[in-house]
């Protein structure tokens, strides 16, 4: 059963900013090897400061392996804060049903 990685947190910078774009573009790569990941969603509030991660794993543990692993030390790294790390069991049915991506589509 594939597993919804959320993470929330408080951020000092804008997805705007050109150096935090050229450090995302530089950590994707590590990203795609991560074991069981399906996607990763980029989300934030501009203007707001909050940011958030939404990622598809295929299991619970490779979503925690991750989550409970190097992801909170990375993004308080990069000076984030008030980080909140929840997982979500995905119903996999009904989310078919309504065209969610369940499978990566390419490696």
């Amino acid at each position: 059963m594939s597993t919804l990685l959320s993470v929330t947190f408080d951020s000092p910078y804008e997805f705007t900013d050109q150096k935090i774009r050229e450090g995302f573009e530089q950590a994707i790569p590590d990203l795609q090897q991560l074991p069981g990941l399906i996607w990763k969603v980029w989300t934030s509030q501009p203007g707001e400061g909050r940011g958030a991660s939404f990622y598809l794993f295929d299991s619970a543990d490779n979503a925690k392996q991750w989550g409970e692993g190097p992801l909170v030390k990375t993004l308080e790294d990069l000076g984030n804060s008030n980080i909140d790390v929840q997982y979500w069991e995905v119903e996999e049915e009904f989310s078919k049903q309504t065209f969610a991506v369940l499978a990566r589509t390419n490696s």
